[in-house]
């Protein structure tokens, strides 16, 4: 990780192959970013054709921000990429996002951050976790081969897909 009072850079928790880099007021790219930022209405994006996720440190010290949010930003950012969507937002891709996002959190074990997820999907789509996951796994069969599939994008291991 590297710091100084304009920036803080890591590689994520979730995910070694994405980086986070937090940037603040004074950081030499913030104006940039914060634009960005601010036309799709996001304290954190993806950036297009990178695995660099970009975040507003003035958004985080402003709103108080804490780790586990900013690591629902990350996994809901990172869904992005594994699931292979395009530039641009739209709400099928989002409640996708938030999803696979929540899937990522539980599965090691980051249960705040996946509430922060689950929380986002209610508000922003109306859609109650909870419900989905019951509905999910009633209507919803799998085979062995699909599930391992899933397990393994999961974890990263995308070259056996």
């Amino acid at each position: 990780m590297t710091q100084d009072e304009n920036s803080k850079v890591y590689q994520s928790e979730l995910n070694s192959e994405f980086t986070v880099h937090i940037l603040y007021n004074g950081h030499p790219d913030y104006a940039v970013i914060k634009e960005g930022l601010d036309e799709i209405k996001s304290a954190g994006a993806l950036w297009v054709g990178t695995k660099d996720i970009y975040i507003d440190g003035e958004s985080v010290t402003d709103n108080n921000v804490d780790e586990d949010q900013i690591l629902a930003l990350e996994a809901h950012e990172i869904a992005h990429s594994l699931l292979g969507h395009e530039a641009g937002i739209d709400v099928q891709s989002e409640i996708e996002a938030n999803l696979f996002g929540i899937a990522l959190l539980e599965m090691d074990g980051y249960d705040r951050a996946a509430e922060y997820l689950k929380d986002k999907l209610l508000v922003d789509s109306g859609i109650a976790y909870e419900d989905f996951e019951t509905e999910f796994n009633q209507d919803f069969e799998v085979t062995d081969e699909e599930l391992a599939r899933w397990e393994s994008t999961l974890n990263g291991n995308q070259e056996e897909l």
